[in-house]
């Protein structure tokens, strides 16, 4: 459903439910990977950054992308 949300630019709501599954999905580089994604199309991304980089530590699922988004936190937030 979060997923859904993110796809549909209704990054709240996927947040809130992403969020919700944070037991189970703090882990999976998926769902780190979704939950930075989320944050960082709200504009957010000081927050999206960390899970970016635990996406990367687990293991880069989206090609480069993970990278790709990191990248672009660190140049926009000046980290």
């Amino acid at each position: 459903m979060g997923r859904a949300y993110v796809n549909k630019s209704k990054n709240e709501k996927a947040l809130k439910i992403l969020l919700s599954e944070s037991l189970n999905g703090n882990n999976d580089p998926l769902w780190n990977y979704r939950v930075g994604f989320a944050y960082f199309h709200n504009n957010e991304k000081k927050a999206a950054l960390p899970y970016f980089q635990i996406c990367t530590e687990l293991g880069d699922i989206k090609d480069g992308h993970t990278e790709y988004f990191t990248k672009k936190c660190i140049e926009e937030i000046g980290v």
